[in-house]
């Protein structure tokens, strides 16, 4: 390892950190951590002139960003400061999984430099985004006016002061607990963010909030109770954000995984346009559990028997260990009872017996 170490930073930034951000295909968490409205921490090799960045969100999903030159040297140091301080920060927090990304095409290589301890699963992300700065909107406008209209006996709401501070309608606890989880406050969500949901016969069935607040940018956040789904509740309450996000000449940013085709075809529906598509990596930072992953990944996405089994052979050698195991999805029941099913069916395809047939609930 090196032994030059990342220092954390604090605002003012420089503004090479701030240009090297603005180069992420999502910078707007970064940013909104910058301005003090996400929790979150900036590191840097060098304070006045940086050759890697590291932006860790504190909250919520726990995003990692990269920036920077990537060489040997920087994928190292970032890899001793998510050993030494990242990972355990997360853990102590209980935050059981991070995603990383980056702004130059040479981190997605040194990816195994960087989480050796812990390889991770690559995936891809969409954004989305709408041009605000356009003088005429009126044909934009004119779209989202002929999606708000509610079903019957709903109507669409402004996420304000009386439903957040409300005891009586029913899943306003949930738009709570999702505030928090990006933003420092509900008091700084009603300053700075702002939101709409559909509320029918005393209940909230989905709500769309900003996230994220950066400058005139903001990310979306949308949500559908489980028993309202495709019932059209989340094209109303997104319509509703997007046409409040021109009147203030704000930009959404409404960034998914590029498998969720749901969420894809929301964003299209309500006038946003796909900006970029790019590589990420989610790993968990306990190591059964990210092994565990890894195997479900192999067989679910890949249909790889095979190398499915390597990785369940692995977390259930580790598991044995009841140290090691008791920090694992394997130590809780209701989880433990699902890996035994999920990794069964990838012995059954190779052609092995699972190693842990034979054993009791309380062992691995």
């Amino acid at each position: 390892m090196p032994t030059v170490s990342m220092v954390e930073l604090g605002a003012p930034y420089p503004p090479s950190v701030v240009e090297m951000i603005r180069r992420l295909p999502e910078p707007v968490i970064s940013l909104s951590i910058m301005e003090g409205w996400t929790e979150g921490s900036v590191f840097a090799d060098n304070r006045l002139n940086p050759g890697v960045v590291l932006v860790w969100e504190g909250k919520g999903s726990a995003n990692l960003f990269v920036c920077g030159r990537p060489d040997r040297r920087n994928a190292q140091m970032v890899a001793r400061l998510l050993e030494t301080t990242v990972i355990p920060g997360c853990e102590r927090k209980g935050i059981l999984m991070s995603t990383m990304s980056w702004n130059a095409d040479g981190w997605e290589e040194l990816v195994p430099d960087v989480l050796a301890s812990r390889p991770p699963i690559r995936d891809r992300r969409l954004l989305y985004t709408l041009d605000v700065s356009q003088t005429d909107q009126t044909d934009k406008v004119d779209m989202l006016d002929a999606l708000l209209v509610p079903p019957e006996g709903f109507e669409v709401r402004a996420v304000d002061a009386g439903i957040l501070d409300s005891a009586d309608i029913a899943h306003a606890d949930d738009v709570r607990n999702e505030i928090l989880r990006q933003w420092r406050s509900l008091d700084d969500f009603l300053s700075r963010g702002f939101g709409y949901c559909l509320l029918g016969d005393n209940t909230i069935t989905t709500w769309c909030l900003a996230e994220y607040p950066a400058g005139e940018e903001i990310s979306i956040g949308v949500e559908t109770v489980e028993e309202y789904r495709r019932r059209g509740h989340a094209t109303v309450a997104s319509a509703a954000m997007i046409r409040e996000c021109i009147r203030r000449g704000i930009t959404p940013y409404w960034d998914l995984w590029a498998s969720n085709t749901a969420s894809r075809l929301l964003a299209e529906k309500v006038g946003l346009e796909q900006k970029a598509e790019y590589p990420v990596v989610f790993f968990y930072h306990n190591e059964i559990d990210n092994m565990l992953v890894n195997g479900n990944a192999a067989f679910r996405r890949g249909k790889d028997a095979a190398t499915a089994v390597r990785w369940y052979n692995g977390a259930f050698e580790a598991a044995r260990d009841d140290a090691a195991r008791a920090g694992s999805m394997l130590a809780r029941e209701g989880s433990r009872q699902w890996w035994m099913k999920a990794s069964s069916e990838a012995y059954a395809a190779a052609g092995i017996v699972h190693p842990c047939s034979g054993h009791t609930r309380d062992t691995v």
